[in-house]
Formats: structure tokens, C-alpha cells, sequence
């Protein structure tokens, strides 16, 4: 890994919102390390991360989250969190951590969807990463 700067202009439009479960890290590392990665995957998430990373605006950002997450979900064979959960959520939803364990990330800045479903732990960009 490489630590980096990122300070998106559309921060004030991304959240992170607890799911109430604790996943087990070492299980999804260990899951994980079974499965078949192709050098053209590697690629593609290499390439999303980059565009993650240079996103001008909210929607490119959307995109390349959305498009990483079906790509991630692709080779783990899990649904990704906004499908199984959260389908008629207006923005963009990443799993963080062991995928599918702790935290996502949302964007649209929609806290009361979440509180409205039992997710009362719902933190902003600028509380989650401080400066």
C-alpha cells in the first residue's frame, strides 16, 4: 500500500456509516487468498484506483466506486453491499474493510436513509478523516 493525500472538492458529500457487525478480517484475507485473480482484474482495479484517486467531481467518483465494487464483487462472489442492502439508495455505496464487515462509504450526504434503517452510527468525511 501507498499512503496518499485525498482531499476530494466533493468531500462534504461523502459519509461512512457503521453496520452494526463485525466481520472477521482474517477469515476474508484467508477466503480471499483462494481466490483466482487474473492479471487483467489486477489491471482494472489498479486503473479505478487511480481514477478514484484524480476524480474531479461526485459523479466520476460514483462510477469508479460503483464499477470497483462490481469488479471486487465479481471475484469474491458476493453481492455487492448496495444490492444486497441498500437498492434504492440515490447515491454511490462502497464496502470498506473485510467487504461487507464494519463500514461503507456513501455519497450524497443522505444520513437519515441509513438512521431511517437502523444505522444510527453515520460519520462525515471531515469527523472520519482528520487533517
Amino acid at each position: 500500500y501507498q499512503n496518499v493525500d485525498w482531499n476530494p472538492r466533493f468531500k462534504d458529500e461523502i459519509q461512512f456509516i457503521y453496520l452494526n457487525k463485525k466481520q472477521n478480517s482474517e477469515a476474508e484475507v484467508n477466503r480471499f487468498s483462494n481466490v483466482t485473480t487474473l492479471d487483467k482484474d489486477i489491471f482494472e482495479i489498479n486503473q479505478l484506483t487511480d481514477s478514484i484517486l484524480n476524480c474531479e467531481d461526485l459523479n466520476e467518483f460514483e462510477n469508479s466506486i460503483t464499477e470497483h465494487e462490481k469488479i471486487v464483487g465479481n471475484l469474491l462472489q458476493k453481492t455487492p453491499i448496495k444490492q444486497k442492502l441498500f437498492k434504492d439508495y440515490p447515491g454511490a455505496i462502497k464496502s470498506l474493510g473485510a467487504w461487507g464487515g464494519d463500514f461503507i462509504l456513501a455519497t450524497r450526504k443522505i444520513s437519515s436513509y441509513f438512521e431511517q434503517k437502523g444505522y444510527n452510527t453515520v460519520i462525515s468525511f471531515n469527523k472520519m478523516i482528520k487533517k
